[in-house]
């Protein structure tokens, strides 16, 4: 009897510990919690001197383009909101950076899309003109994704208010309150239990 009696006393004490491996188990089927760190928008850069300025909806058919990646794994949510609007790019050369763009512009006749944001730093601007896109391509959304069992973690609360601050010193008026995203797919980093910082486009109206 003391032995059932023992073994039923540390049974009771582990209840708890079990009870929270549990909850903490339960949460891995969940979706991954959201934060927007900022909101953006799509430029068309093009050489004014080698392009008209500004292009027309019928200049993006019409004029060659620079992309940011282009394949059937991987694009940018400007391109496939393109073609979705029934404009195929006239691709003449594909990087994998949004930073090689104005060097593969300047010069030329080709147009490509930048994010607004990204003309702000040193260089980006030099010999190029930027105006809004003649189609609408909706916002540009940059978030934190992470596992939804990370929320309440000391360092990870850390990191994703650091990067959150980040976000306020570069526009002045940082990222809206922390919510979860009830839509949407996890990052490869959200899967593995980090921050993955994703960006999508929100679709126009209509």
């Amino acid at each position: 009897m003391a032995a059932v009696g023992a073994g039923s006393g540390r049974a009771c004490r582990a209840h708890p510990r079990r009870a929270r491996r549990h909850a903490r188990t339960a949460r891995l089927h969940h979706r991954p919690a959201q934060r927007t760190v900022f909101h953006d928008d799509w430029v068309a850069v093009c050489d004014p001197d080698r392009t008209p300025d500004p292009p027309t909806a019928d200049d993006l058919r019409r004029l060659p383009w620079v992309l940011v990646y282009n394949s059937q794994t991987a694009s940018t949510p400007a391109a496939r909101r393109l073609r979705m609007l029934g404009i195929e790019p006239r691709v003449q050369v594909v990087t994998e950076s949004f930073l090689t763009v104005p060097g593969l512009v300047t010069g030329s006749a080709r147009i490509a899309l930048l994010p607004r944001r990204l003309l702000a730093l040193p260089g980006m601007r030099e010999g190029l003109h930027a105006h809004p896109c003649p189609v609408e391509l909706g916002q540009l959304t940059r978030a934190m994704w992470w596992h939804p069992m990370l929320t309440d973690e000391p360092e990870h609360r850390f990191l994703r208010t650091l990067i959150a601050h980040a976000a306020r010193e570069l526009d002045g008026s940082g990222p809206p309150p922390a919510r979860t995203r009830e839509q949407g797919h996890p990052s490869a980093a959200g899967r593995a239990g980090g921050v993955g910082v994703r960006t999508w486009a929100r679709r126009p109206a209509g």
